[in-house]
């Protein structure tokens, strides 16, 4: 029992280190899109994932968050959102549901981690790891699926929004409402979003 308590420790330890280690890896949906077998996925995330830029744009981090939306067409539940199996549901008979329902509609959740999930087969997509209640299971979010049906939000801003961030500013500006300072460094944060 004491070998057994002693490895999983280890493991523990080993996990929680390697997660400390990651180095600045940014992916975007392209990259993951032209993944072909499952030793492309590992090289590309080798080193984990710290940032993602999906399909429209919108640029999600660790640490970022997202807000959980309603499901779509008044679903009970969500189709991009998932409870992860814990450690105890996976060894024993809990009656574990995956399927997540509409009561963590309307709260927002840390991305805890960011990776690369799928087959040869069905393709290759991305996927975050949202770190909720320390006693609850954590969601697994399909990132593209859950932009396209609008059950998740996240807080980066698409190339479109920026776009029309910097356009308003730039209005009140002209207007003598914004600093020129306001401005500028405005259009430093956006810039990088918009020019990709």
């Amino acid at each position: 029992m004491k070998k057994i308590i002693l490895v999983f420790a280890l493991a523990l330890s080993t996990i929680a280190f390697a997660q400390t280690t990651l180095v600045d890896n940014q992916v975007n949906f392209e990259q993951v899109k032209a993944l072909k077998e499952k030793a492309e996925a590992k090289v590309l995330t080798k080193d984990g994932i710290s940032q993602y830029t999906a399909l429209n744009s919108a640029v999600i981090k660790i640490g970022d968050k997202f807000r959980i939306n309603r499901p779509e067409g008044g679903a009970k539940t969500f189709v991009s959102i998932q409870n992860k199996p814990t450690v105890m549901d996976m060894l024993g008979n809990s009656g574990f549901n995956s399927t997540v329902n509409t009561s963590m509609s309307n709260t927002e959740i840390t991305i805890k981690t960011l990776f690369i999930a799928g087959t040869r087969k069905l393709g290759f997509k991305t996927m975050a790891e949202l770190a909720t209640c320390g006693t609850c299971n954590n969601l697994i979010v399909d990132i593209e699926l859950a932009i396209e049906t609008k059950e998740i939000r996240t807080n980066g801003m698409t190339k479109e929004e920026a776009i029309a961030k910097l356009k308003e500013t730039k209005d009140l500006f002209d207007l003598g409402i914004v600093k020129q300072e306001d401005f500028d460094k405005l259009k430093a944060e956006l810039t990088p979003i918009i020019i990709k």
